[in-house]
């Protein structure tokens, strides 16, 4: 293997070249939203200010833009003797790219006569020529030999002989009409006295072929290149958008001259942790921890939704435009600091009732919502005081266990986290706490986003049944809001109590009989009471064995003697001592509806205090 090189585009594509695309190689699969518009936007990126720079005076040359690498062999053979040619192990995708690139630049040029010379310099790089005349046989400098790249020698011919192309469709031929378009509405864009269609052109052509670099790494002839062609892609991942992002902190931390090593140490290193590494959702929405935070953190810094396969991109893109006066080191103190702080809170803690965040935090991982982060972020690096965050955070759990409680959808919860994002922004103006703006913003929603009044809530309860991933939560906060400023209880919800029916699911005609006047669907009406929450409760671990599907008499009895749950304790200080049935089950759950809009009140009825219930 030869030492690396960087050769610019015009070099790559010297007179007298053919690349062999050998049929192992995949098909072409670059698209608009990852590689063809990022590679423009890189262009004019460069483009843009060198004419800036011409127009006044200056001279001095843009640096060179790395696109990447590519691997070749040095190969023998082909119709064009005086061609160098060469197998190409890695990097086709880029190397047809910049093929379709220059040729959309030269059919663009053709339209100008003034671009005469322009356009015969574009096409030298994509030709190779035989006495002056495109080579017969092999004219082109990507010599295609299987999969999508056959397209690409139909469309080159047609380029060449300044013909129409409309006919010829795949991802090839939409990458070519995509530069058609860019070019063309580029080169007539903001022209004056000074930038005439052909200096622009000029400078567009320039920036092509002399700033943009492939990093080409050069195999000996005895090299195995279907070997080291695996090597590099059957075993391979796609780069993260943490990874990226990282890759490019360091290059902007290491353009300012601090120490790239230090930086990483200092703001990035985190982040490299594996449980970062590890994976959230399922199938084709499967991600890395890491990249999910980055889309919220980066939703909550820029205030708008980022779409999840553009993370990357839009973080560059705020990081390296100029009117966004991106502190970089503030940025990365920011990342690490919420970094931590969405790490904390990914999994359950053993939580205290006086511990507002920790107990909002256990019950949203219980409502598995997790589009509401931007806000959190937010939030959390938003100067306040503690009372103020308590009530707004308070606010939110209300907002959501209501919404869940009625059966309301997560799905717009993206929008509304933005939509907070923006309150916390606009109270800093103003002499509102910010708890007051989040909770007047709530207040104020309405259909699919409305913040459910107590006769919903109550209606959902007593009718209908809880999700399994909520009873549970729904006990637990019923049982901290009685036991409070109690001794004993069980301020710490560390254990997960079994979730006791009281009127057994299994049970027999002599323990538990049906009322002697019951009427026709007098069993149906059992089945639908057992699961209501009224019938539900929390028991201490090993209990619930003993419980089974005893009578109420004996369960009353093991209840009083053995558990010393303060749900339980307000379940036999109103239950009567001989019987539990339907009716008990109804007034077991208003009582416990009504403890529920008091731990869970709707509007600026909330404090910032975790619930305290009169009972």
């Amino acid at each position: 293997m030869q030492p690396p090189s960087m050769p610019t585009t015009r070099l790559l594509f010297d007179s007298g070249i053919v690349y062999v695309i050998p049929n192992y190689q995949r098909a072409y699969v670059w698209n608009k939203a990852d590689q063809w518009e990022p590679l423009w936007e890189d262009i004019e990126k460069i483009v843009n200010p060198m004419l800036a720079s011409m127009e006044a005076g200056n001279s001095n040359p843009p640096a060179p833009h790395f696109l990447g690498a590519a691997v070749l062999k040095v190969t023998t053979g082909g119709a064009v003797q005086s061609a160098k040619r060469y197998t190409v192990v890695d990097g086709q995708q880029r190397l047809t790219t910049l093929q379709l690139l220059l040729a959309a630049v030269a059919d663009v040029f053709h339209g100008y006569e003034s671009l005469a010379e322009l356009e015969e310099f574009a096409r030298q790089m994509t030709v190779n020529f035989v006495s002056g005349r495109p080579s017969e046989v092999e004219p082109n400098k990507i010599l295609p030999l299987g999969g999508d790249f056959q397209l690409f020698s139909a469309l080159m011919e047609n380029s060449r002989n300044h013909s129409s192309s409309s006919h010829i469709s795949g991802t090839v031929a939409d990458c070519y009409q995509f530069f058609i378009s860019k070019v063309a509405a580029w080169l007539t864009e903001r022209q004056s006295s000074d930038q005439t269609v052909k200096s622009r052109a000029n400078a567009l052509l320039t920036v092509i072929s002399d700033h943009l670099q492939v990093v080409a790494i050069y195999l000996e002839t005895w090299e195995n290149e279907a070997a080291i062609f695996e090597s590099l892609n059957a075993r391979s991942k796609p780069l993260s958008e943490w990874e990226k992002i990282k890759n490019h902190i360091i290059y902007k931390a290491s353009s300012t001259g601090v120490d790239a090593s230090e930086w990483y140490t200092r703001y990035l290193m985190g982040l490299d942790d594996p449980e970062w590494r590890k994976e959230t959702g399922q199938g084709a929405a499967s991600r890395s921890l890491s990249d999910q935070f980055l889309d919220y953190w980066l939703e909550s810094k820029l205030k708008r939704q980022i779409d999840t396969r553009r993370v990357y991109r839009e973080f560059r893109l705020a990081l390296d435009k100029e009117e966004n006066s991106v502190d970089l080191g503030a940025w990365c103190a920011d990342l690490k600091t919420d970094s931590q702080y969405f790490l904390k809170w990914q999994k359950p803690t053993e939580e205290s009732s006086d511990d507002v965040e920790a107990v909002f935090h256990s019950r949203r991982i219980a409502l598995n919502i997790g589009a509401i982060w931007p806000f959190l972020l937010a939030l959390s690096r938003t100067p306040m005081t503690p009372a103020d965050k308590n009530r707004c955070i308070r606010a939110l759990d209300s907002y959501l266990w209501r919404r869940s409680l009625v059966g309301s959808t997560t799905r717009p919860l993206d929008t509304l986290a933005l939509e907070l994002v923006g309150k916390l922004s606009c109270s800093q103006d103003t002499d509102l706490p910010y708890s007051t703006a989040v909770i007047n913003h709530l207040c104020k929603k309405s259909d699919r986003l409305h913040w459910p009044e107590d006769d919903a809530v109550r209606k959902a309860i007593l009718e209908g049944s809880l999700k399994d991933n909520t009873v549970r939560k729904v006990l637990e906060a019923v049982e901290r809001a009685i036991m409070r400023g109690k001794y004993p209880g069980n301020e710490k919800m560390s254990i997960a109590r079994p979730i006791e029916h009281l009127m057994p699911q299994t049970r027999t005609a002599a323990n538990w009989p049906l009322p002697d006047d019951s009427a026709e669907d007098a069993e149906e009406q059992r089945q639908e009471a057992i699961h209501r929450l009224g019938n539900l409760t929390l028991v201490q671990p090993g209990l619930n064995s003993k419980l089974s599907n005893k009578s109420w008499v004996e369960k009353r009895h093991i209840l009083a003697e053995q558990d010393n749950l303060y749900i339980n304790k307000d379940l036999l200080n109103h239950a009567p001592d001989d019987h539990w049935d339907e009716e008990q089950i109804r007034l077991r759950g208003e009582r416990l509806v009504d403890y529920i809009l008091q731990i869970w009140p709707h509007g600026h009825a909330v404090t910032r205090e975790i619930e305290r219930i009169q009972t």
